[in-house]
């Protein structure tokens, strides 16, 4: 299984967080089928998958067949663990941004999950892709595949040529988080996409009130294997590479070491718990 930082945000929050304390949690994972269900026939036992699930920190899984596919073919369960949260995010921001062949596309964050991610995606989709990050992640976000890579710190995002779609995977009501959203008035082409994977309290309100009442930039992820196929695809195509930082055992030690570092807010990739590592403690 692998971790993602909602995993100990929605906790946190009020009302929510409440109604989640003492299940378990986790959304990603990979493995091999074990049992199916006498309706499912799109998976046997013995296939090796990947997909999404609640409580997935654990060392068995109990998944909807609706929300997993066949692992691809030349990666390890710690790379395909690592993918579905992260890829299934970007992936849908950047269909609801409409990106395809050509467009131009602005991720912000590049360097981090569902930016490095999103830069791989975009460049898949025939994107031309500007990101930003730290200076120290430069080289990474352009190994990723991003065609213009700006350094936050001492850069400013050009105000033209102009972006069809803007993915913003950094704005947040942290106040340790950059506020991107007024580059969607500056730097978006006419009739262009701002999609947001976070916000402030009013984005997300937005988000639950009638379509027809108000338009939400925001992206709420929606398991389903059809993306998880389209992913793996490009995965066997090398179009886009799963991104772990550290493998670590599935232990309480382990456990509690990924959450500080998944709090520590300067990971470039995955944290990703291994069924089979044991720490050298037990």
């Amino acid at each position: 299984p692998a971790i993602n930082p909602v995993d100990y945000k929605l906790p946190g929050i009020p009302i929510i967080g409440g109604r989640l304390q003492g299940k378990p949690i986790g959304l990603d994972f990979a493995g091999v089928v074990t049992a199916i269900a006498a309706d499912v026939t799109t998976l046997k036992v013995g296939d090796e998958v990947f997909g999404n699930n609640s409580g997935t920190l654990a060392e068995f899984v109990c998944a909807d067949a609706k929300k997993v596919a066949k692992k691809p073919p030349g990666i390890s369960f710690e790379e395909a663990a690592a993918l579905p949260t992260v890829a299934l995010t970007s992936l849908q921001s950047l269909d609801k941004g409409q990106v395809g062949q050509g467009s131009r596309v602005l991720i912000l964050g590049g360097s981090g999950g569902c930016g490095a991610m999103g830069v791989q995606i975009a460049k898949a989709m025939g994107a031309h892709v500007t990101s930003n990050c730290s200076a120290a992640n430069v080289e990474r976000v352009t190994k990723h595949g991003a065609d213009v890579v700006i350094d936050y710190a001492s850069q400013q995002i050009p105000l033209a040529p102009k972006y069809d779609c803007i993915y913003d995977t950094v704005t947040s009501p942290d106040s340790r988080d950059t506020n991107y959203k007024s580059l969607a008035k500056t730097v978006l082409q006419k009739g262009g996409h701002y999609v947001a994977i976070n916000g402030f309290l009013s984005d997300w309100l937005r988000l639950l009130m009638p379509r027809w009442l108000c338009k939400s930039n925001l992206v709420i992820t929606k398991h389903n294997t059809g993306d998880l196929e389209r992913i793996a695809k490009w995965v066997e195509q090398g179009a886009i590479r799963p991104q772990v930082q550290e493998v670590l055992p599935f232990s309480a030690d382990g456990v509690v070491k990924g959450f500080e570092l998944l709090k520590g807010r300067r990971l470039t990739g995955k944290l990703v718990f291994s069924v089979g590592q044991v720490s050298s403690s037990q």
